[in-house]
C-alpha cells in the first residue's frame, strides 16, 4: 500500500477501482468533477441510512464526499442519482445556486399539528419533542430530495439504456424502503398523513416509468390522492434544472411547508 501511494496511486484511486461501476456512472462522476472544479472522494459508511449520499463541497472545501454503503446490488444507480442531483445545481449560474436549509419555526408548526391530530397520553407528550424533530428532518429531506431525484431518475432511465437495469433494481429497493415509512409511529404519535404524499408521488412516478404497482400501500394508507396531486405539479413544471427550486416550492405550498425551510446562496 505504501509503495503504491509513493508511486502516485492515492488511497482514493484505490477505492475507486474497488467500486465496480459502469462506464456511464464513472463518466457522470467525471462530469461533476470537471463542472465543479472539485474532486469526489468516495467514503464507505456501513451505518449510512441510505445506500449513497453526496456532501457537496462548500466554504472552500477542495472535494465533495460521496458516502456509500456496501450492497449486494450494483451501486451505479445510487451513485449516479446523487451525482445527477449535484450536477443539476452546478448547471446553474453561480448566482442561481442555492442550499436548502431548515427554519426552526417549521418544527414548532409540525409539533402543533401532531399534537392536535390525536389524544396523546402523558408518555406520548414526553416523547413529542424528540418525535417531532425526527419527523421534521425526515419531511424536509423528502421535500428536497424526492422531486429532484425523480427528475434525475427519468433522465438516467431515458438517456442511458445501459443503466436501465441498475435504475430498475435501485428504484425497487428505494420503493420498498419508502413503503416502510407508513409504519413510522411511536405510541400515539404519528406523522401527519400528508407527509406520506411525497413518497406516494414517488411510487406513482415509478409505477408510470416501470409499469409496477408500488403505490398500493400508499392507497391503503389514504395518501395516494395527495401523491397524485404532487405528481401533477411535477408534470406541469418545466423539467430543466433551472426550475428545481420552483418545483420544491410548489410541493411545499401544497403540503403547507412553505415556512419550514429557506434557500441560502451556495458558498463554494
Amino acid at each position: 500500500m505504501l509503495d503504491s501511494i509513493k508511486s502516485g496511486v492515492t488511497f482514493q484511486s484505490i477505492i475507486r477501482r474497488m467500486i465496480k461501476l459502469l462506464p456511464e456512472t464513472r463518466n457522470l462522476v467525471t462530469q461533476l468533477e470537471n463542472l465543479s472544479d472539485r474532486s469526489i472522494e468516495f467514503m464507505r459508511d456501513d451505518s449510512l441510512p441510505v445506500l449513497a449520499s453526496i456532501k457537496i463541497a462548500r466554504n472552500g472545501a477542495s472535494y465533495h464526499i460521496l458516502q456509500y454503503k456496501p450492497s449486494n446490488n450494483s451501486l451505479d444507480y445510487y451513485i449516479a442519482q446523487q451525482v445527477g442531483i449535484a450536477l443539476r445545481m452546478y448547471e446553474q449560474p453561480e448566482n442561481k445556486r442555492f442550499d436548502f436549509a431548515s427554519d426552526n419555526s417549521g418544527e414548532k408548526d409540525l409539533e402543533a399539528i401532531i399534537k392536535a391530530a390525536a389524544n396523546l397520553s402523558s408518555e406520548d407528550m414526553q416523547l413529542l419533542p424528540m418525535f417531532t424533530k425526527s419527523i421534521y428532518q425526515w419531511a424536509l429531506m423528502q421535500l428536497r430530495s424526492i422531486p429532484i431525484g425523480m427528475r434525475v431518475d427519468a433522465w438516467l432511465f431515458e438517456s442511458f439504456p445501459n443503466m436501465r437495469e441498475a435504475v430498475r433494481s435501485g428504484l425497487a429497493e428505494q420503493q420498498q424502503m419508502n413503503a416502510g415509512i407508513l409504519g413510522r409511529h411511536i405510541g400515539g404519535l404519528m406523522p401527519p398523513l400528508n407527509q406520506f404524499a411525497p413518497a406516494a408521488a414517488y411510487a406513482l412516478f415509478t409505477d408510470r416509468l416501470l409499469g409496477t404497482s408500488y403505490v398500493i400501500p400508499f392507497k391503503a394508507a389514504g395518501s395516494s390522492g395527495d401523491g397524485k396531486l404532487l405528481l401533477d405539479i411535477f408534470d406541469q413544471i418545466d423539467s430543466s434544472s433551472a426550475y428545481d427550486v420552483q418545483l420544491v416550492n410548489a410541493w411545499a405550498k401544497h403540503l403547507g411547508m412553505e415556512n419550514w425551510y429557506q434557500w441560502i446562496p451556495y458558498q463554494p
